[in-house]
C-alpha cells in the first residue's frame, strides 16, 4: 500500500511538472495579432458650447485573437486636410471580445475658431482628407500594449456643410 501510494504520488509530481511544459509550449505556438480599427461609424453631432463643437463616432475595432482585449485610454488627434484642428480623448474601458468586430463611443471635441479657418479653406475642394490618428491601450490576460492607429477617409466639404446646415436648422 506504501508502494501504491509513493507511485501515485510520484505520479502526481510527473504531471505536476509536465502540465505547465504543454501549457507553456501550447501557449507558445499561438501568435497574438494586435487588433486593428477598421472602420469608423455613426459619426453625429453632440452639441456646440463654450466654441467647442462636439462631435461622437463609433470606430470599429477587429480582434483576430482567440482570447478577448480590453481598450482603455483612447487618444487621438482630428486632421482636415493635414491641419489639426481637434482632438479625442476617453478613459473608458471597453472589451473586445475574441475573434470578433467591436464598436464603442468615443467623443471628438473641435474647437469651432480652428474648423471656421480651416472650412474657408476647404470649401473651394471637391474632396479632403479627414483623418483620425491616435493611440489604444490594449490590455489582455497576459499582454499588454499600445496600438497606434490612423483612419483616413475623404470628404467632400460642400456636401457635408449642406448636411450639416439641414440637420442643425
Amino acid at each position: 500500500m506504501l508502494f501504491a501510494m509513493y507511485t501515485i504520488h510520484a505520479s502526481f509530481r510527473r504531471m505536476l511538472v509536465i502540465l505547465p511544459l504543454a501549457l507553456l509550449f501550447i501557449l507558445s505556438a499561438c501568435e497574438v495579432q494586435k487588433p486593428q480599427m477598421t472602420d469608423i461609424r455613426n459619426v453625429s453631432f453632440v452639441s456646440i458650447k463654450k466654441k467647442v463643437l462636439t462631435l461622437e463616432m463609433e470606430p470599429v475595432v477587429t480582434n483576430p485573437n482567440p482570447i478577448p482585449f480590453s481598450v482603455e485610454n483612447v487618444k487621438a488627434d482630428i486632421l482636415l486636410d493635414g491641419r489639426k484642428i481637434g482632438e479625442s480623448e476617453s478613459n473608458e474601458t471597453f472589451t473586445i471580445e475574441a475573434g470578433t468586430d467591436t464598436q464603442f463611443p468615443i467623443q471628438l471635441r473641435i474647437e469651432t475658431k480652428n474648423i471656421r479657418r480651416e472650412i474657408m479653406k476647404t470649401l473651394v475642394k471637391d474632396s479632403v482628407s479627414l483623418v483620425i490618428d491616435g493611440t489604444y491601450q490594449f490590455k489582455g490576460e497576459a499582454l499588454n500594449f499600445d496600438l497606434p492607429y490612423r483612419h483616413e477617409t475623404f470628404v467632400k466639404p460642400k456636401e457635408e456643410l449642406k448636411s450639416l446646415l439641414t440637420k442643425l436648422f
